[in-house]
């Protein structure tokens, strides 16, 4: 009889083994040469204008103004940002490189800018049916981060920019509007 139940016991495991298995063949894996969130990077290809401001908790504002371009690279696998702006009268660079990590199925994103001394990896989130793309990444030991948001609101590009201090509080905030240079 011990028999019987551990011979069961073994063809459950299986059958529960197997049963797994073809849940997960039909789970949609990204392949590599896929691009989450294509659509909407489609409609951030080209060149653009952008001009808005950031607002700090005392009161200060910083006016920003960039010219950039996006465009798909590495045969469609990742999409590149990059331009130049003044902050605050201060020429900048900056570049945002997005690729897609098949291995952990992430939209991956590294922020860089000439006034930076590192690099900026930050998680990414794009909603297709918003027509946005989030971008997050934690600035510093102490917990404060930064939060980007740019969707099309009324056929406008906008990016609402928020930054938290490691106390929770609004440290930075402001929107810039993107403006298309050639509209073809």
């Amino acid at each position: 009889m011990n028999k019987s139940k551990s011979g069961v016991a073994r063809g459950s495991a299986f059958f529960c083994g197997m049963l797994v298995m073809g849940v997960l063949a039909q789970l949609p894996l990204l392949a590599e040469e896929d691009f989450p969130g294509k659509a909407v990077f489609e409609k951030l290809v080209g060149q653009w204008t952008s001009e808005g401001e950031l607002i700090a908790a005392n009161g200060d504002v910083i006016k920003v103004s960039e010219t950039w371009v996006g465009k798909f690279v590495d045969e469609g696998k990742g999409f590149l940002i990059e331009g130049d702006r003044l902050w605050n009268g201060e020429s900048q660079t900056f570049k945002w490189e997005y690729s897609f990590n098949a291995t952990l199925q992430l939209l991956e994103v590294i922020y860089s800018s000439s006034d930076l001394d590192k690099e900026l990896p930050m998680e990414v989130s794009v909603n297709e049916a918003e027509g946005s793309v989030l971008r997050r990444a934690q600035m510093g030991a102490e917990g404060a981060e930064i939060a980007i948001e740019t969707k099309f609101e009324k056929g406008k590009l906008i990016s609402q920019v928020t930054v938290t201090g490691a106390d929770g509080q609004i440290a930075l905030e402001g929107s810039f509007k993107h403006d298309r240079k050639n509209a073809d």
